[in-house]
C-alpha cells in the first residue's frame, strides 16, 4: 500500500509537467505563428526604396584656345604708342564695330607714320646766331617740343577715364568724343601747315580746318556722324581746353632745333591705304 502511494506521488509530477511542456510548446507555436503573420504583414506594407543608379560623370574638355578677333596687323603701326592706343582702346574694350574701327585706325597710321611735333607752352625760344667762314649770319631757334602721338595717347585716356567717370556708357558718345580729341589735338601739330599742304586743304581758320581733317581721315562715316564729331557733341560735354592743358603740363619734353633762314620742310606722308584686317589671337 505504501508502494502503490509512493508511485503515485512521484507520477503526479511527471504528469503535471508533461502537460505543462506540451501546453508551452502548443504557446510558443502560436506566438511563433503570430509572430511571423506579422512580420509577413509588415514586409507586405513596406514601401521598397527606389534603386539608385549611378549616373556615370561627365567630363568636358575646356576650350583654352586663345580669342581670334578680325583686328588689324601689329605692322601696319610704325610707332609702338599708337599700336599701344590701338591695344588699350580698340582690342581691350572690343569695339570692332564699323566704320569707328577703320577711321581710327587710319588717323593712328597718320600720326605713327609721321613725326609731329607740338610746341611746349611752358618752354622759351632760345636764338643762336652764328656766322660762316664767308661771314654769313645763320639764326638758329632752339626749344622744347612734345611728341604728338604721347600726347595724344594721353588726352585719349583722360577722354575715355573721364567719360567712365560721368557714367557715360553709350558706345557711340564716347566714340565720337574719343575721334573728336583726336582731330583737336592733330591741328594743335606744330607742323599742321606742312600737313595741310600735303593733304590739299587750305583751311581759313581752325574752325574750317577741324572740318577739313574730319572730311578727309574720316571719310567714311555719315555726314551727321561729323557733325556730332566736329562739334564735339556728347550727352555729357568734354572739357577738351582743360583736359589739353593738364596733358601739355605733365607731357615729356624734347629739345628742338631749326634754322630760321632754311627750315627744313617735314617729309609728311599720306593718308595710308587702310590694309585688309586678320584674325588675331589676344590674351
Amino acid at each position: 500500500m505504501q508502494l502503490y502511494l509512493y508511485s503515485i506521488g512521484i507520477s503526479i509530477p511527471i504528469i503535471l509537467s508533461m502537460v505543462w511542456f506540451f501546453f508551452h510548446t502548443i504557446d510558443s507555436s502560436r506566438k511563433k505563428r503570430v509572430f511571423l503573420a506579422k512580420d509577413s504583414a509588415a514586409k507586405k506594407n513596406l514601401i521598397k526604396s527606389p534603386k539608385v543608379i549611378k549616373k556615370k560623370e561627365k567630363y568636358y574638355q575646356l576650350n583654352t584656345h586663345a580669342i581670334k578677333l578680325n583686328l588689324y596687323s601689329k605692322s601696319h603701326f610704325n610707332n609702338y604708342i599708337v599700336e599701344r592706343i590701338y591695344q588699350n582702346i580698340i582690342i581691350a574694350n572690343y569695339w570692332l564695330n564699323e566704320p569707328f574701327h577703320t577711321e581710327f585706325v587710319r588717323l593712328l597710321q597718320f600720326v605713327g607714320n609721321n613725326k609731329l611735333w607740338i610746341k611746349d607752352p611752358k618752354t622759351r625760344e632760345i636764338i643762336i646766331n652764328t656766322r660762316d667762314n664767308t661771314e654769313k649770319l645763320n639764326t638758329q631757334i632752339s626749344m622744347n617740343v612734345l611728341s604728338l602721338s604721347e600726347v595724344l595717347e594721353s588726352v585719349i585716356f583722360e577722354v575715355y577715364a573721364y567719360l567712365k567717370h560721368k557714367k557715360v556708357f553709350l558706345k557711340s558718345d564716347v566714340q565720337n568724343s574719343i575721334l573728336s580729341a583726336s582731330i583737336y589735338v592733330l591741328i594743335e601739330a606744330g607742323e599742321i601747315d606742312s600737313v595741310c599742304q600735303k593733304l590739299g586743304i587750305f583751311p581759313s581758320d581752325k574752325k574750317s580746318l577741324r572740318s577739313a581733317l574730319i572730311d578727309i581721315i574720316y571719310v567714311n562715316l555719315s555726314n551727321k556722324r561729323k557733325t556730332i564729331i566736329d562739334e564735339n557733341y556728347c550727352i555729357v560735354p568734354v572739357p577738351m581746353t582743360k583736359i589739353y592743358a593738364e596733358v601739355l603740363f605733365i607731357s615729356n619734353q624734347y629739345p628742338y632745333t631749326f634754322s630760321r633762314e632754311n627750315p627744313s620742310k617735314p617729309n609728311i606722308k599720306l593718308l595710308p591705304y587702310v590694309p585688309e584686317k586678320q584674325l588675331r589671337s589676344i590674351v
